[in-house]
């Protein structure tokens, strides 16, 4: 479907094409004008094929992309013109690229402008709000992004850009200060002082030097951090204000600012002519670290932010782009981080104290041989210590497209887990189709991890992965499952209830530990004891008060297989039991059932090996 070539702005989808035709009548484009307007706004030309290149505003929030000043920016948008069409399509990465001399082109996130505010949020690691946040929508076109979501976006890009040269140091000038005096600070001028003397004053002359900030550059990073916070006040909803996240980032800006004037930098509207010769490439190069907060504070100078125009509501006029791919694995590394933290609060003995999330780690697969080139850098990695217990890996592939069908994708993943010798893989997914397999080769289990929402949640998405680490871990530490069990309601352990912290036992299988086996018969007793004890049941609402009961326990604890050894080996295993309530319907007595509920035994026994998994068991035995 074509579009007419209008003024103004406007919108498609990241790497999705659209075509323009002439506008108000005419057949044919003058290909020889547009081709100069496209080389005026910095399309580059290759025959008919022009490419525009552009920095990227968000690098996802880490420092390892092209901020330090490297060549390479990407590429935005492509065009192909001629006389009867003019042909875009987008690459992926989303924002506003001037197309034209007053024609933009809004490159709409596939995730939604939603989507990608709580995206850049969560890697900013704000904490989430206690109600949704929504993006207001125009009343023109309910598909563009409000200018008060791109203020947001350059908020969050202005704090990351001062807290990195707050960390590597701001430009100063050094001055020089002299002055007579019997007390002074500083150094004594020797030649200058005996001079003194000779013209008959014997007055020390001391040389101070101090460092001066308030420079052109750094009042330019003040006057832009004053422009966010007014925007902040001024064009933010009451309603959003209101949203602990964005009062984080208006906190950030405002903190930002504190920390300039600490070093005496001010900023007035009567320098704004100063400012505007400032320029990113007259940084020294050791000062390059300074281009995030620059291209931020430039593009609030010269977009029409500092007015409002005659037709109505302003229109924003920064280019400005998001590079999706790293920023998706980066916003994903965060969820993981999340995720490992929210599983970790189950965990009351520490076993999970050792798990991190790595990012980008550096694998050389020789010994001797090393290289630029010659590494391996997985998106993602859930580890023990030193021990790789599943590799992920950031996909922003299209709506429901499965990565694992795709060779290259897949090649590169069954590398990682090769040299980080694990079993557990993932690709991490915003829009795809959830699905896992198992390599016939290797046994090795592979997910495609993402929501089973239609459109993109981050909500969701969160609980995907959630759900996979929980998976993972829970397979390889099944002793979670008990913890999580007991923050059920209607659960209770059965065990002696004098100990203050019982599982800090759980591996002990001496005869005088609480979850030993080595005498079944004190272990039913015991848990029949505290079943009465802790719970509603009587003893008199047991078959036999009680004795059937340590029978059928005792029964579980002794079975042997048909090699006549120990299920559960007495010396090796310990037993955690939860007594759980019967589920009961609205609709029923519970007093005319048969069943009070049941004990669920978990065996767990530690491996010989130091890293191995535990290897655990669950029975259930009902309680009549």
């Amino acid at each position: 479907m074509s579009t007419a070539l209008t003024r103004g702005q406007h919108s498609i989808r990241e790497k999705r094409e659209k075509k323009f035709v002439p506008a108000d009548g005419d057949e044919t484009f003058d290909t020889d004008r547009i081709a100069r307007q496209l080389t005026t706004v910095g399309f580059e030309r290759s025959g008919a094929t022009f490419e525009k290149s552009q920095q990227v505003l968000l690098d996802a929030g880490s420092d390892r992309s092209d901020w330090d000043g490297e060549p390479g920016n990407p590429t935005v948008l492509t065009v192909t013109l001629s006389e009867e069409a003019l042909k875009i399509e987008a690459k992926d990465v989303v924002g506003i690229v001037t197309l034209l001399p007053g024609v933009t082109i809004e490159i709409e996130p596939k995730i939604g402008w939603n989507g990608l505010i709580d995206m850049l949020l969560t890697v900013l690691d704000v904490p989430a709000a206690e109600e949704p946040y929504t993006m207001p929508t125009g009343t023109d076109d309910e598909r563009s992004v409000d200018p008060a979501d791109v203020i947001v976006l350059l908020a969050i890009n202005y704090h990351r850009g001062i807290d990195r040269i707050s960390r590597q140091g701001l430009i100063r000038d050094i001055i020089v200060e002299r002055s007579n005096s019997y007390r002074g600070t500083g150094t004594i001028d020797l030649g200058q002082t005996l001079r003194n003397h000779a013209k008959g004053e014997p007055v020390p002359n001391w040389i101070r030097s101090r460092p001066e900030y308030n420079n052109p550059v750094n009042s330019l990073l003040h006057f832009a951090g004053k422009q966010l916070l007014y925007f902040l006040k001024q064009e933010v909803s009451e309603a959003r204000i209101s949203d602990r996240r964005i009062v984080r980032v208006f906190n950030d800006i405002y903190d930002d600012l504190k920390y300039l004037e600490r070093h005496g930098i001010t900023s007035k509207y009567s320098d704004l002519g100063e400012y505007a010769r400032v320029s990113t490439h007259s940084l020294p190069r050791q000062r390059r670290y300074y281009q995030r907060a620059l291209y931020v504070a430039q593009s609030l100078l010269t977009s029409s932010l500092f007015g409002r125009g005659d037709d109505g509501p302003q229109r924003l006029h920064i280019d400005y782009v998001l590079k999706m791919e790293p920023f998706f694995e980066d916003y994903s590394h965060a969820v993981l981080e999340r995720a490992v933290d929210q599983i970790r609060e189950q965990d009351p003995i520490g076993v999970l104290d050792d798990i991190t999330c790595v990012a980008q780690k550096r694998i050389r697969p020789f010994k001797k041989l090393h290289g630029q080139n010659v590494h391996h850098r997985p998106d993602h990695l859930l580890m023990e210590d030193e021990r790789t217990i599943a590799v992920l890996d950031s996909k922003y592939y299209q709506e429901g497209s499965n990565p694992a069908r795709e060779s290259k994708s897949r090649s590169r993943l069954f590398t990682y887990a090769y040299l980080q010798q694990t079993g557990q893989l993932a690709f991490l997914c915003p829009l795809a189709t959830p699905w896992s397999g198992t390599v016939a080769q290797t046994d090795a289990e592979v997910a495609v991890v993402t929501p089973t929402t239609d459109e993109f949640n981050h909500e969701a998405y969160q609980a995907a992965v959630q759900g996979y680490v929980r998976g993972v871990l829970f397979n390889r530490y099944p002793e979670l499952e008990v913890f999580e069990l007991l923050e059920k309601p209607n659960t209770q352990l059965c065990i002696d209830g004098r100990l203050e912290a019982p599982f800090e036992f759980l591996y002990d299988t001496d005869e005088g530990a609480p979850f030993s086996i080595a005498r079944p018969d004190w272990f039913a007793d015991d848990a029949v004891r505290a079943l009465v004890r802790s719970t509603s049941v009587f003893r008199t609402d047991l078959e036999g008060e009680g004795q059937v009961l340590r029978r059928r326990l005792k029964s579980v604890l002794t079975r042997e297989d048909e090699n006549d050894q120990r299920v559960y080996p007495q010396h090796e295993i310990t037993c955690i039991p939860v007594y759980r309530l019967p589920e009961v319907s609205a609709d029923s007595d519970n007093r005319s059932g048969a069943s009070l509920g049941r004990l669920t035994l978990f065996f767990l026994q530690r491996p010989d090996e130091a890293g191995e998994p535990t290897m655990a068991t669950k029975e259930e035995v009902w309680i009549r």
